[in-house]
């Protein structure tokens, strides 16, 4: 039995974890490349998901989200420093049974928003706000099926706290079922093996032949 530290570095420069900080585009490719390194290995019986983020782009928060979903194994995530906006969608998309967040992490949810530039016209403007809703309510329904809460809970939750970003504390993640565990994992990998003695074939010597003297 071997305990693993999630946090130390492999000679190969790839973490023993899949890292979420930034989410965009750029971060996606990266988060692919190292989920399928761990579901590929077949050393590794769990997928560990290692939250730190401020969130970012809600497409590619979908895209990781995804693949976690598509994985044959027990993905686990764990929020460390921080978990906010889609970092925390991320965080309550693992294996349930086997989501953390470490004590002093900070968690927080609000409704996706988007940043406009330059002048848009009025129907535009009704398609952005249209999109923003579909993007909203897919995000905390994926929340709510993992959480196992009723449809609007997370929506109802913010909007009752009459704040735009909801900070929630770890024992409340818990309790709203965004995580399932206070701390910070250490895993431990048994391996079980079996295997047979074979007995060599022990193989006759060849008599010597001996010449008569005459």
């Amino acid at each position: 039995m071997n305990d693993i530290d999630l946090f130390t570095q492999r000679p190969d420069n790839l973490t023993q974890g899949v890292f979420v900080n930034t989410i965009d585009e750029n971060s996606f490719k990266d988060f692919r490349i190292a989920f399928e390194y761990f579901r590929e290995n077949g050393n590794y019986p769990f997928i560990p998901v290692i939250v730190d983020s401020f969130g970012g782009c809600a497409y590619s928060m979908f895209g990781m989200i995804d693949i976690m979903m598509s994985s044959n194994k027990p993905v686990i995530t764990m929020a460390v420093s921080k978990a906010m906006s889609a970092g925390a969608a991320i965080l309550c998309c693992g294996t349930p049974g086997h989501r953390f967040v470490s004590p002093n992490a900070t968690v927080m949810l609000h409704h996706v928003s988007q940043n406009s530039f330059g002048m848009t016209g009025l129907k535009d403007m009704r398609n952005d706000v249209n999109e923003l809703q579909r993007l909203d309510n897919r995000m905390f329904k994926l929340m709510e099926t993992q959480a196992q809460k009723p449809p609007g809970f997370f929506a109802n939750l913010i909007g009752e706290s009459q704040v735009h970003d909801l900070y929630i504390e770890p024992e409340r993640c818990v309790e709203h079922g965004i995580v399932d565990h206070i701390g910070y994992p250490v895993l431990n990998v048994t391996t079980d093996f079996s295997y047979d003695i074979v007995q060599p074939v022990e193989s006759e010597t060849p008599k010597r032949k001996t010449r008569k003297s005459k």
